[in-house]
C-alpha cells in the first residue's frame, strides 16, 4: 500500500521487514519436524496461506503437517472467524485443491453444507447454531445472518470460479476454475467491475468439459483449460488458437492458455485425469 501511495521509502523499509519477520515466525512457532504451535488447523492456515515459511522443503513439510491435522479432524474444518478465510486459500496454495473442495463439499456437521442441509439461507455465525438434532445453540452469539464463515465465497469466486484480478479494476483478468473434484459438475459465477460483467460458467457432462466466460469490454484475459493439446480446445465449431477475440495460446503441462480480447467465449474440450487426479479419486493420498 505503502508503494501505491508513492511512500517510497517506507514502502522499502517494510519490505526489508518481510524476510525477518518470516525467520522470525519459524524460530518462534515451527518445531523441526514442521508442526505449527498450537498445532490448530487455524495456525496451518494462517502459517502455510501468509507465506511465513520462505524455505521450500520446510514449507512442504509443514503443509504435510496440515494435511494430517485435516486427516485426524476426519477432513472436518475446525476454524473460526480468523482461520476460516485462510483455510482453504492455504489448501489451494499447497496443491490441494482436492482437499479444499473436499471441506465445502461436506454436508455433516461442521460444514457449509450441514447448515444448507438444516435449511440455512443465510450464513451462521457458529458452526451449530443449529444442531443436528434441530434443536437451537446458545443464545449467547448465535446469529443466523453472519459474514465471517461466508469469507469462503472469495476462494468460491477465484478458485471455483476461476475469476482472478491481474490488473486494477480487471482491466485483465485471470480464469482458471478449478474442475473435476467430488460430485461437483458445475459452476457459475460472476462480478461487476468497473468495465461491465465478468462471469464464467463450466459443465463436465459425459467427459466433456464445456467453459463458458465473457469478458468486459476494453479489457483482456487468460483463461486456463486442462486439455490434451492445443487442438483439442475448442470455441465453438473452430480449433480455440484460430477463433476470432484469441490473442495468443500456449501449452503447458497439460493446459492450454489462451489470451482473449472482450466478448463472450464458449470453449470445449475432452477432460483428460492427470496422475495426480486419479489417485485422488481412487483415494490414494
Amino acid at each position: 500500500m505503502a508503494a501505491a501511495l508513492g511512500e517510497t521509502n517506507q514502502a522499502a523499509e517494510w519490505a526489508t521487514l518481510v524476510p525477518k519477520i518470516r525467520e522470525a515466525f519459524v524460530a518462534a512457532y515451527r518445531e523441526p519436524d514442521g508442526a505449527i504451535y498450537t498445532g490448530t488447523q487455524t495456525a496451518y492456515a494462517l502459517a502455510l496461506g501468509m507465506d511465513l515459511i520462505a524455505d521450500a522443503v520446510q514449507r512442504e513439510q509443514t503443509a504435510g503437517k496440515f494435511v494430517e491435522k485435516l486427516a485426524a479432524d476426519n477432513f472436518h474444518l475446525k476454524t473460526g472467524f480468523l482461520g476460516t478465510p485462510w483455510l482453504l486459500p492455504a489448501l489451494s496454495k499447497i496443491g490441494r485443491d482436492d482437499l479444499a473442495m473436499r471441506l465445502l463439499l461436506n454436508e455433516d456437521y461442521p460444514s457449509w453444507g450441514f447448515e444448507i442441509r438444516m435449511g440455512a439461507t443465510t450464513v451462521w455465525e457458529r458452526w451449530n447454531t443449529i444442531r443436528a438434532n434441530g434443536d437451537f445453540g446458545s443464545v449467547d452469539m448465535n446469529s443466523f445472518n453472519h459474514y465471517a464463515y461466508g469469507a469462503v465465497g472469495d476462494w468460491m469466486f477465484q478458485q471455483l470460479g476461476g475469476l482472478q484480478v491481474v490488473e486494477p479494476g480487471y482491466k485483465k483478468s485471470h480464469f482458471a476454475p478449478i474442475v473435476g473434484y467430488g460430485s461437483l459438475r458445475h459452476a457459475q459465477c460472476n462480478i461487476q467491475t468497473p468495465y461491465g460483467l465478468l462471469a464464467s460458467e463450466w459443465k463436465l457432462a459425459n467427459g466433456e468439459l464445456t467453459l463458458a466466460v465473457a469478458v468486459p469490454a476494453n479489457t483482456s484475459a487468460e483463461v486456463i483449460i486442462p486439455a490434451a493439446s492445443m487442438e483439442a480446445v475448442r470455441e465453438g465449431n473452430v480449433a480455440a488458437i484460430y477463433a476470432p477475440g484469441v490473442k495468443e495460446a500456449t501449452f503447458k503441462d497439460g493446459k492450454v492458455t489462451l489470451l482473449v480480447g472482450s466478448g463472450r467465449y464458449k470453449f470445449t474440450t475432452r477432460r483428460q485425469k492427470s496422475f495426480k487426479q486419479a489417485m485422488i479419486e481412487g483415494g490414494i493420498n
